[in-house]
């Protein structure tokens, strides 16, 4: 196991997650890949939770594929009601972290060609060789030369980031999707060092960023998602009630609702 596995495994035997929290909650965050959809389509009782509760949600991903904008898009064939300032996203919060570290500056990106554009519409120059810094994205076209590149671009001296360090979230049935945190692992193995920065869970600032948007403290708020590892320790880091979903507990958000009604 890595340090950084290591380090989330300590830290989620000390965390108590709650199966309900008391009270009205004003903010229901809420986690997307195992939590809303699965394999393209949405759970079943997602479409009607999210939409009978759109005021106080806020969508809280690990995704870094996509942008708020594409998202939103994407979930509305799926029959959910989100608008894009709901929508915070490891991907574009390590974006915007470059924007304003790397002004300017010189970025190699392994991701999509959704995240590629939305960098260099802010500012940023997207270049391989030299550059001075890495992001490490979910990038379903990542190959050994992509590897080898950021490796040892890392080697000379570039800056280490990471979207999210998840190795795969959920598909349809048992399959496993890999994510940018096994690209992490392979960067890692070559680079022969640890990542400068990791976005996204269990890092409790997406949480954070969606509650001041929402106006609302922690106090008032829950996170649903499906993994203890990163919805659960982002929601213990953002102080804030957790609940789980998903196949480990047997229930979806759909069972947190009656006929569809608002939660609690």
């Amino acid at each position: 196991m890595t340090e950084l596995g290591t380090s989330i495994a300590v830290a989620e035997r000390r965390v108590s997650f709650t199966t309900a929290p008391p009270g009205e909650m004003r903010a229901l965050l809420l986690d997307l890949d195992g939590t809303l959809i699965r394999g393209g389509r949405a759970i079943t009782g997602a479409v009607d939770f999210v939409n009978a509760n759109r005021t106080r949600i806020a969508i809280v991903s690990n995704n870094s594929s996509d942008t708020v904008e594409t998202m939103s898009v994407m979930l509305g064939t799926l029959g959910f009601d989100i608008r894009p300032s709901r929508i915070f996203l490891a991907g574009m919060m390590a974006l915007e972290y470059l924007a304003a570290s790397h002004a300017g500056g010189r970025v190699m990106i392994l991701g999509s060609s959704t995240l590629i554009a939305h960098a260099q519409a802010l500012g940023l120059t997207i270049e391989s060789h030299a550059p001075e810094a890495v992001l490490v994205a979910r990038d379903e076209n990542f190959n050994y030369g992509k590897l080898a590149e950021a490796a040892n671009a890392i080697v000379a001296g570039a800056k280490f980031y990471v979207s999210n360090a998840d190795v795969y979230h959920p598909g349809e049935g048992n399959w496993r999707v890999p994510e940018a945190g096994s690209l992490m692992l392979a960067v890692m193995a070559i680079a022969g060092r640890s990542p400068d920065k990791v976005f996204g869970k269990p890092d409790g600032n997406m949480l954070r960023q969606a509650l001041r948007r929402l106006h609302v403290p922690g106090s008032q708020a829950v996170m649903i998602g499906d993994n203890r590892s990163t919805d659960g320790l982002a929601a213990q880091d953002a102080q804030i009630r957790f609940i789980e979903v998903g196949d480990r507990v047997g229930r979806t958000v759909g069972d947190l609702t009656g006929s569809g009604s608002a939660l609690f």
